[in-house]
């Protein structure tokens, strides 16, 4: 009987060695489970890393405003302004003035005056007259005298005498009046032509020349 009590007990001291090796062993399973899951873990990790990655990249970025463009600038082109050319100088021609007559200034007359006869002359042809001169009109010095005794003319006193190639601007002063070629003296004879050296009146059908 005590052989069998022995050998329940080795038995039961086997039995419960075994269910403790069985109750250890779990945790060198689990530890190699744990160690079998790490790639797998660091491989998601890497995974998620990646993913986060791309998203980060592929995430819309704010992008700042380009500031206004300044406005256009309007430049004036301003263009050499060129003056006009000079115009041609022009000759101008200026027309000689008209001489004008040269003044009659009274001659004074001597202090002692010769009475000089008047001649009678002959009516002369009429002479022609020559080109007229420049000079409208010339002054000549001449020598009063008074009518031959018998004569009813008052007596004439020649003051001055303008001569010129032209009738009409010739004339006399006589007894302080002027006279024209074709004038009467006041109750005397009538001019008939002023010449340089004297002027010829006619009276009663006679001629005579004053000077």
């Amino acid at each position: 009987m005590s052989y069998i009590l022995d050998a329940l007990k080795k038995a039961a001291e086997q039995r419960g060695a075994t269910a403790t090796a069985l109750l250890r062993s779990p945790a060198p399973l689990a530890r190699g489970v744990r160690l079998g899951r790490l790639p797998w873990m660091v491989a998601g990790g890497l995974l998620l890393l990646n993913l986060a990655g791309l998203i980060y990249l592929l995430r819309p970025t704010h992008v700042a405003p380009a500031p206004p463009l300044p406005p256009p600038r309007t430049v004036a082109l301003i263009q050499p302004i060129v003056p006009p050319p000079p115009p041609a100088p022009t000759q101008v021609i200026e027309a000689e003035p008209p001489r004008a007559a040269a003044p009659v200034t009274p001659l004074a007359a001597p202090a002692k005056t010769a009475a000089v006869k008047p001649t009678t002359e002959r009516a002369s042809p009429p002479r022609s007259t020559p080109a007229p001169d420049p000079r409208s009109a010339v002054s000549v010095p001449v020598i009063p005298s008074a009518p031959a005794r018998g004569e009813t003319s008052p007596k004439l006193k020649l003051e001055v005498l303008s001569y010129s190639e032209v009738p009409a601007q010739r004339l006399v002063f006589i007894n302080g009046r002027r006279y024209r070629e074709g004038e009467t003296i006041d109750g005397g004879p009538k001019v008939e032509e002023i010449r340089e050296d004297g002027v010829v009146l006619s009276e009663g059908g006679q001629r005579f020349t004053l000077r």
